[in-house]
């Protein structure tokens, strides 16, 4: 490598933020189909950190988006799961008392939103969203969920009719839309990687021609 394009690289480096903690924060939402489904989803910790997460999968609100959530979903069950230490924490909206700053499902009158906050270290892990009553089987991911392959279990279990999704503890029909919130200081930007990557293929290219 010509050795002017060190500090072109290094200056890209510092130019994305690469290597610093920011504050990150993140909102996913969607709809599951079949009581049994799952949402996943994986990030990086780079040092050790306060991670966070949100559900309105229940009783609605604004995500950090800013953007609204309807009331009427399924109640959440948020699991976190690291690649070495497997299960870090399991949360049950369903175990959720109202309190100061919940939000309070009109339907229902419950708090049923999942919400967990704890200390990790670096690592990578895994965050899974699932509906109340579908959850890990094991300490590993891997380990599977104890409804997989039942996507009518709800129905069965609360109404006993097959063919019935996203029914409530007391009979109640839930929709099966969600929405979560993460949050951490430690998760680096997926942009910021995809643009050093264009910039290192940019400057090699010009090496190239010179």
């Amino acid at each position: 490598m010509h050795p002017s394009t060190v500090p072109m690289l290094a200056a890209l480096a510092l130019s994305l933020g690469l290597g610093s903690a920011q504050a990150d924060s993140r909102s996913y939402s969607g709809s599951f189909q079949t009581d049994d489904e799952l949402f996943t989803t994986s990030f990086t910790l780079t040092g050790d950190d306060l991670f966070s997460a949100i559900s309105y999968s229940f009783a609605g609100g604004s995500n950090a988006a800013g953007s609204s959530i309807a009331a009427g979903g399924f109640a959440p069950v948020l699991a976190l799961f690291e690649d070495q230490l497997g299960l870090v924490q399991l949360v049950r909206g369903s175990s959720t008392v109202c309190g100061a700053g919940s939000a309070i499902d009109p339907q229902s009158g419950f708090c049923w939103d999942a919400r967990m906050s704890v200390s990790l270290t670096a690592g990578h892990y895994t965050l899974v969203l699932s509906q109340d009553g579908n959850e890990p089987l094991g300490q590993l991911l891997s380990d599977g969920y104890s409804q997989s392959g039942v996507p009518d279990y709800t129905g069965q279990f609360y109404l006993g009719q097959a063919g019935q999704h996203f029914v409530m503890v007391d009979g109640s029909q839930r929709s099966g839309a969600f929405a979560l919130d993460i949050q951490a200081a430690a998760i680096p930007e997926p942009a910021s990687a995809a643009l050093l990557s264009l910039g290192l293929l940019a400057l090699l290219r010009r090496r190239r021609e010179q």
